[in-house]
């Protein structure tokens, strides 16, 4: 993990997961030593980070948050266990505060978040929420596992999700390909894969299809979803299953927000410029009835 993405570990990571820290480069500090008193020894210390970016239950959306800290040394984390807190600077009233445990292993400087308050949330977006249906119980049990570090129980039930709504997930595809005019023989094999049995051969068959311009980045969530269907429990520790399930979750809430959305959107721009376009041909004709008058 490099630095830079410390505030983003500090706000999403789960419990009890060391992650090693690149690109810290030593500072100076002083250490008691016996019989010589305090001398300064150069020992893995790094800035605290200033702002993070997290859910607010009093602004109901997602905010800045800034460090709420002293000035002075206590802008800088060395090893050992320490206890940051951020305030959101939207209400300024909600608090957030970590703690993280510092350490050094085979010269390797490591972050262990240990703990967290208030706890780590589990945040639906409406759509998304209403797009999991029956599944949401399972979805919510496996985020909470995810939270707590259990990335193997996590996995098992994500994957219970993207089993059951996957002839959804399809469905918004389907929809998003029409509206934007995709290749109808596109479309039919994304029909095909919704009408098919085997999950395998259902998601490869979208992913091998969806068009460019609807992948966030390039990235294809369908091929995503794919490929991580098809790891193994096995042999695979609690972090690999946490990040599989993060993945997983990414994937299935941009075909069910983001992509979605984009679909409606595309779909009310197309009404809104019809309307647009028929009031305007109305006009013109009866422009050319009273110049033929």
């Amino acid at each position: 993990m490099k630095y830079d993405e410390l505030a983003k570990y500090l706000v999403e990571a789960p419990l009890y997961q060391p992650k090693p820290l690149e690109g810290v480069v030593p500072g100076k500090t002083t250490v008691l030593v016996e019989g010589l008193g305090r001398r300064p020894r150069a020992e893995p210390e790094f800035p605290v980070p200033k702002a993070v970016e997290r859910h607010c239950t009093a602004c109901g959306r997602g905010t800045n948050w800034r460090w709420e800290g002293a000035l002075g040394s206590a802008e800088r984390i060395g090893l050992g266990l320490k206890w940051i807190t951020y305030r959101c600077k939207n209400c300024g009233g909600e608090l957030f505060s970590v703690w993280i445990l510092v350490s050094l292993s085979e010269d390797r400087l490591f972050v262990e978040k240990v703990g967290q308050h208030p706890k780590l949330e589990i945040a639906l977006p409406p759509d998304f929420e209403k797009a999991l249906g029956k599944s949401k119980d399972f979805y919510i049990k496996g985020m909470r596992s995810r939270h707590a570090g259990y990335g193997i129980g996590a996995l098992a039930y994500l994957r219970r999700v993207v089993d059951d709504r996957i002839y959804d997930m399809l469905a918004v595809l389907e929809a998003a390909m029409v509206e934007t005019g995709a290749y109808p023989a596109a479309v039919e094999t994304v029909r095909r894969a919704r009408a098919g049995k085997v999950f395998d051969e259902r998601v490869r068959l979208a992913a091998e299809v969806m068009p460019g311009h609807l992948k966030p980045g390039g990235m294809n969530p369908f091929a995503l979803l794919y490929e991580l269907q098809s790891f193994g429990l096995h042999e695979r520790s609690d972090e690999e299953c946490c990040d599989i399930a993060d993945a997983m979750d990414e994937a299935m809430k941009y075909v069910f927000t983001e992509l979605k959305s984009r679909t409606e959107g595309a779909a009310q721009y197309k009404q809104a410029a019809t309307k647009i376009q028929k009031a305007l041909a109305e006009q013109r004709a009866r422009k050319e009835g009273q110049a033929g008058t």
